[in-house]
């Protein structure tokens, strides 16, 4: 997700999460109508063609063949209709699809804010450490100048190389530090 630098409130997620869930709830009933629908179609096209069929053998019958062409309408009607509750229920269960999404971007947002005051602190420890390592490499800076040969004294340089190497040693622990806090940071803003 990008950061755009606007902030939506937990409360106005939380109202989105609602009326996602309520979605959720229609669009299983529709898949639900559908599935139904679906065992249902075979026995309604069985009845319609049997109805066909008395149709055209009572051709001769008026009042049979009106009774079961008024059947048939009925019939037709009906397989319509469960026609539509199979079709809808084919695009609820594309949409549910979205809702899955939803949830999971929502359980992501959930977690990131409920992590934020420790990320917040370990953001604030980072730039401290940061701040270790510059006076630590400062010293190592005025080490290596202190050493230069034939600038200072034998004594001056060779306090500086005592120093430089309790340098490394300190820019070696606050680095694997640094290294800790920013891991620690990365995985608590997945």
């Amino acid at each position: 997700m990008s950061n755009t630098g606007k902030k939506v409130s937990m409360t106005v997620i939380d109202v989105l999460k609602s009326i996602m869930d309520d979605k959720a709830k229609k669009l299983q009933a529709t898949i639900a109508d559908g599935r139904r629908a679906k065992s249902e179609e075979p026995l309604i096209c069985e009845q319609i063609t049997a109805l066909r069929r008395f149709v055209v053998n009572s051709r001769y019958d008026r009042n049979e063949m009106q009774e079961a062409e008024s059947d048939l309408a009925d019939y037709e009607q009906q397989a319509a209709g469960i026609r539509a509750k199979i079709n809808q229920a084919g695009n609820a269960e594309r949409d549910i699809v979205w809702v899955d999404k939803f949830n999971v971007s929502y359980a992501q947002i959930k977690q990131r804010i409920k992590n934020q005051p420790r990320i917040n602190i370990l953001k604030e420890q980072l730039a401290a450490i940061e701040s270790d390592i510059a006076k630590i490499e400062h010293g190592i800076d005025i080490c290596e100048l202190n050493m230069a040969p034939g600038v200072y004294s034998d004594e001056v340089a060779q306090q500086a190389q005592e120093d430089m190497k309790k340098y490394q040693r300190e820019y070696a622990s606050v680095v694997e530090r640094w290294r800790r806090v920013a891991n620690e940071i990365r995985e608590l803003e997945r």
